[in-house]
């Protein structure tokens, strides 16, 4: 079983050795086409420009709240001091908290946050912590570019593309990773990159499930802005009847940890196949039997 970049790793496994798995669970990330990779950027930040709309028609306030903290953060000239010795300051720091916005059940914890961060003090400490630990910022100076085959990224040419357009992915969003990047990630990062694009075989991948008699499970989530469900259509049209597919909804990022349903797939009898049916109209295995 495997989540998010575990979720890829977990297609690759099928697509090269099949003969050694009986079941196999993979949620929160789809390896897609090619040309759908080449598209991840924008794919993405769609993706939590969708998931900050949904998060503002439920908190309105928020958005003023939030405009009113980088304000008074870049009158204040604050900076923090980022893992590798660069420096980012001002009120584009705030965008850190996009990366919230993945996870669905933290949406309440997310809005009291932004409340209390009318505390300037407190404020400068959430994202202090945030800086420290956020996926993104670790990825832009040292993972994006020298990903493997296992894992899609965003294309440094792509996230500045998005801001000279003046795209309401980097423009309107709430709280946007894409504008964290394009305004202050890289304009102090010395590193360049673009996205890395590498094939998953699926008719290979289709075969090896047939000719084992694999169960193979995937899961997408209704709100997840970093695999969003359009990302798994490539997957699931090729595999058909081999897959059981469901999108959970309700959910984000974060429903491998939580769902109950991705629970049952990992603990289901491999001995109890499936028969074939019809899941929203694409060829899948379905899911009464979990």
């Amino acid at each position: 079983a495997g989540h998010s970049r575990g979720a890829s790793i977990v297609q690759y496994y099928l697509e090269m050795s099949p003969e050694g798995i009986e079941s196999a669970v993979a949620a929160g990330y789809s390896v897609m086409s090619p040309s759908r990779q080449r598209e991840y950027t924008r794919i993405r930040g769609e993706g939590f420009h969708a998931a900050a709309t949904k998060y503002e028609q439920r908190y309105p306030g928020d958005r003023a709240r939030l405009e009113n903290l980088r304000q008074r953060l870049d009158n204040s000239r604050v900076c923090w001091n980022l893992f590798d010795g660069r420096t980012l300051c001002g009120g584009i720091a705030v965008d850190v908290l996009s990366s919230l916005l993945a996870r669905y059940d933290l949406w309440n914890q997310l809005h009291t946050m932004i409340l209390q961060m009318s505390d300037l003090n407190y404020a400068q400490q959430v994202i202090n912590s945030m800086l420290m630990q956020n996926v993104i910022v670790a990825q832009t100076g040292y993972v994006l570019g020298t990903q493997g085959r296992d894992f899609a990224s965003m294309s440094k040419a792509d996230i500045l593309s998005l801001k000279q357009l003046g795209d309401p992915i980097y423009q309107d969003t709430l709280l946007s990773e894409i504008r964290l990047m394009a305004d202050g990630i890289i304009p102090i990062s010395p590193y360049d990159w673009a996205s890395d694009v590498d094939n998953l075989d699926y008719d290979k991948v289709r075969a090896g499930l047939r000719e084992h008699n694999i169960d193979y499970f995937l899961f997408s989530s209704e709100h997840d802005p970093i695999a969003p469900p359009t990302m798994y259509a490539d997957q699931v049209q090729i595999l058909g009847s081999e897959v059981v597919y469901k999108n959970l909804s309700n959910a984000g990022h974060e429903a491998f940890f939580f769902s109950p349903e991705v629970a049952r797939a990992i603990l289901k009898p491999t001995e109890n196949k499936c028969e074939s049916t019809l899941v929203s109209g694409v060829g899948s295995r379905p899911l009464t039997a979990l």
